[in-house]
């Protein structure tokens, strides 16, 4: 498979913040967010080796929403974290043939150290463990004790009037004429 498609599949899982800079200070989500974008754009114009990638910079910002400068700026960006690199400018309308390093991008997905937090369960059932009560017992049925709802048009407010007493004039007169 040599198509955009084989590219995208090998970054597409790295997480946003996997591209952020000690730089970015108060916005750094935001702008991890946009490299991340800029990244998986770049990623569907490549070959499957990350490589031809020739899309203009207007290009660029006009599929990501942003200004030409701030194209610019991520692209540097994505350079000085060794994610791609600039190539020479093509003949074909003057844009800038660009690759992208996927031995560097898959490395991002790797967690620099192993996950705490919450360990995994145990693999066997604890449900049909003895000690385990069973969860259901002594919860009331949340059915009793609702009224049950009323049907469309019941309502008195819905319900119309005998006759119209706010209408004046031929056209209350036409209308009362009309309900009898």
């Amino acid at each position: 498979m040599n198509s955009p498609v084989k590219c995208s599949r090998h970054i597409r899982n790295i997480p946003p913040e996997r591209y952020r800079l000690e730089s970015d200070g108060r916005k750094a989500d935001h702008m991890a967010r946009l490299r991340h974008s800029l990244v998986n754009l770049l990623a569907t114009y490549a070959d499957a080796d990350g490589s031809k990638i020739r899309p203009s910079v207007m290009t660029m910002a006009n599929s990501l929403s942003i200004s030409r400068r701030t194209a610019y700026r991520l692209l540097k960006d994505i350079r000085d974290l060794k994610l791609m690199r600039d190539g020479d400018v093509t003949e074909f309308k003057g844009t800038r043939e660009r690759a992208l390093d996927i031995a560097a991008i898959q490395a991002l997905g790797v967690p620099d150290t192993p996950a705490s937090g919450v360990p995994d369960s145990p693999q066997e059932c604890q449900i049909d463990s003895s000690g385990v009560p069973d969860s259901t017992a002594g919860v009331p049925n949340s059915v009793t004790g609702v009224p049950p709802s009323a049907e469309f048009g019941t309502q008195p407010s819905y319900q119309p009037a005998n006759k119209p007493t706010n209408l004046t004039g031929a056209v209350g007169k036409l209308f009362y004429d009309s309900t009898m």
